[in-house]
């Protein structure tokens, strides 16, 4: 009993001090101007320090590096000394033994997890996951009152939860165990043991740890950045998320008024709220829209976004009635440059601008990702479907569009018969409306508590493959099967 005593005394003695030791005030600022994406200020906080603390340098380092390529598509430096690994190496041969170091080490496991996702590279991305939750599970056994790495550990349970069935087993077996209630419990255990002067600079990043397992992770109808965190618009990736918190609870308008009103206070820092915000104005076809989406284009240093941002501009054209400056976009569009990286939404601009080229279908799309579903529904309803649609994309778009709208009017009978009449199509890869549309009819049978056609309608979807958004919808339909068997 003295051992295990003396034992709990030394780790609960070595965990405070290794807090005073590892941050100094310096470090906890420039920590915060990173997080803030002032990233020079940060540096020169850095340059400056008279008592330098290698691995703590070393951790703000890697935060810098990662939001810069992952938020700011800043080109990726060739440098060896600035790279996640190189970090992760240089923390790890330290010859000071403490719980930050193993701490910050796990993080950037989990940074480099991140990354690696990011760039298609999902058997490294797994990996690195696998080492960040076995060191995590070690970790909380050898310093159990380290509270920070309780947040870490919560996300990981948050984002296992999430695992599909048919990979269960094998997470299982890996130790990648899943618990969506323990894990926001565990983040809420950190936030209350770091409500310190000791931990304080971190209780902000676990406070969005917080919303955001909570909203990606658990369902959660509606939650919001600015309930939690004071002067989070201070914060570019924080101003970011709370506009798409609002926009995806179709408070459209007021995202983009509270991006305008907070423009100045993060321009030039995180180019990507440009494109964000020319994407909502373009949805209420709103002529500030390519002010945005154009300074997106001329200020981003990689290829991320851009035939998005074009689709937007070409779709504008069109409503305009300026077919040729939409072929223009369109030529942009679907040009191919080599080793060009595409995300989900560059994916779908490829064939949207192959295929959907009649204005009114097109402003009846804007019009309902505005969340204006009368207007998008007299819009689509102006003209008759064979004036409209003239090839099978058109056929299959209409009727899925037509029973979107009708599902968020609630008026499930009239969205059920043009469902039906979407998928009644052969089946077209090249886009994600029809596997879609079998989820939004599972959602309607499950309201219904029609559970055998829902079941049908979601099996149906996991069946098709290989189209754009797959991974999100699969998940969707997953996570709706999971809830009839519960």
């Amino acid at each position: 009993m003295k051992r295990i005593f003396y034992l709990f005394s030394l780790l609960l003695v070595s965990t405070f001090t290794s807090a005073q030791d590892m941050w100094t005030p310096a470090y906890k600022s420039a920590f915060k101007e990173s997080l803030t994406m002032n990233y020079s200020k940060s540096d020169s906080i850095l340059e400056n320090q008279s008592e330098v603390i290698a691995s703590t340098e070393y951790y703000i380092k890697s935060i810098n590096y990662l939001i810069k390529l992952f938020l700011t598509e800043t080109n990726k430096s060739n440098s060896t000394t600035d790279s996640l690994s190189y970090y992760y190496n240089k923390i790890d041969d330290s010859d000071i033994d403490t719980p930050w170091n193993k701490y910050y080490n796990i993080e950037i496991l989990m940074m480099q997890s991140l990354l690696n996702a990011k760039l298609g590279n999902n058997i490294k991305s797994a990996y690195d996951t696998y080492k960040a939750v076995k060191k995590t599970k070690s970790f909380l056994e050898d310093y159990p009152n380290f509270h920070p790495t309780y947040a870490l550990y919560g996300l990981q349970l948050c984002t296992f939860s999430k695992i599909p069935n048919n990979l269960k087993g094998l997470s299982s077996l890996l130790g990648l165990n899943g618990d969506y209630d323990n894990g926001i419990k565990q983040i809420e255990k950190s936030i209350e043991k770091c409500n310190t002067d000791e931990f304080d600079f971190l209780r902000d990043k676990e406070k969005f740890f917080h919303i955001f397992a909570s909203k990606e992770f658990g369902e959660v109808d509606s939650i919001r950045i600015s309930d939690e965190i004071n002067d989070y618009d201070e914060n570019p990736i924080l101003i970011y998320y709370q506009a798409y918190l609002m926009s995806g609870d179709s408070e459209i308008e007021g995202a983009i008024q509270f991006l305008l009103d907070s423009e100045n206070k993060w321009k030039h820092r995180l180019n990507y709220l440009n494109y964000f915000l020319g994407k909502l104005l373009t949805y209420e076809i709103d002529d500030r829209a390519p002010l945005y989406i154009n300074k997106f284009i001329d200020n981003s240093a990689t290829s991320l976004y851009k035939k998005a941002a074009y689709l937007n501009l070409g779709y504008l054209a069109l409503i305009n009635n300026n077919v040729e400056e939409y072929e223009r976009y369109k030529a942009l569009i679907l040009k191919e440059n080599e080793g060009e990286i595409l995300t989900p939404s560059d994916k779908a601009s490829i064939s949207k601008a192959k295929n959907l080229t009649n204005p009114t279908l097109i402003k009846s799309d804007l019009l309902f990702s505005a969340g204006k579903y009368d207007e998008a529904l007299n819009t689509i309803s102006s003209k008759d479907r064979n004036e409209l649609c003239k090839d099978i994309f058109d056929n299959i778009f209409y009727y899925y569009r037509l029973a979107s709208i009708y599902k968020k009017l609630e008026k499930d009978d009239l969205a059920i018969l043009n469902f039906k009449r979407c998928i009644s199509f052969k089946t077209q890869t090249e886009f994600h409306y029809q596997p879609n549309s079998y989820v939004l009819l599972g959602e309607i049978y499950i309201k219904q508590k029609d559970f055998d056609k829902a079941e049908e309608a979601l099996e149906k979807c996991l069946d098709i493959k290989d189209f754009p958004y797959s991974y999100s919808i699969h998940n969707r339909a997953k996570f709706l099967l999971e809830s009839i068997d519960d």
